[in-house]
């Protein structure tokens, strides 16, 4: 078996797989027109994806505030605004076979924004992964029975979000 593989970063080693031992986080879905998730996703340079169409043209946006409480890059705040995608090569596919896949685990996320507060995750999740993350700062409740999250960049409000008790998704705990 191959030894794990290392990276250093701000003179912190971490092996891979990194692990995430607690997070908690807020998530919401919606469709979005899928011609204007097309040119985001060809704005970004990520060409060989498109929309997983789930409705007539429309796709599915997902804005989610986690709050990584205890893992190997400490303890520190997301938000990540990602866009479903599939492979151009199965451009045909009907919606029924997208939702298949969706309902399958078998879709996949184009992070498209990762908005972070601490320096260290920006560092390993830029060099490391190539993620778009930048600093910003977070007011988050995770605690509360309604869900509550709001990010700011330069005193700027990136954005807010509010959500009620939904859908319980089974966790692996």
């Amino acid at each position: 078996m191959p030894s794990p593989s290392t990276h250093t970063v701000a003179g912190t080693t971490l092996t891979m797989p990194v692990q995430v031992r607690d997070a908690r986080c807020i998530v919401a879905g919606f469709t979005a027109d899928a011609d204007a998730m097309a040119r985001t996703i060809a704005a970004s340079g990520a060409s060989p994806l498109r929309p997983l169409r789930i409705r007539p043209g429309r796709g599915m946006v997902m804005l989610v505030f986690v709050d990584y409480v205890d893992g190997d890059l400490g303890p520190y705040n997301e938000f990540g605004v990602c866009l479903l995608v599939g492979d151009r090569e199965r451009r045909g596919a009907s919606i029924v076979s997208n939702l298949r896949d969706l309902a399958a685990g078998r879709a996949r996320a184009l992070v498209h924004r990762l908005p972070v507060d601490g320096e260290f995750t920006l560092a390993a999740g830029r060099g490391i992964w190539g993620f778009p993350k930048t600093l910003a700062d977070f007011d988050v409740d995770h605690r509360s029975a309604t869900k509550r999250g709001v990010v700011s960049e330069g005193g700027q409000m990136i954005a807010a979000l509010t959500v009620r008790p939904g859908i319980k998704v089974p966790d692996s705990g």
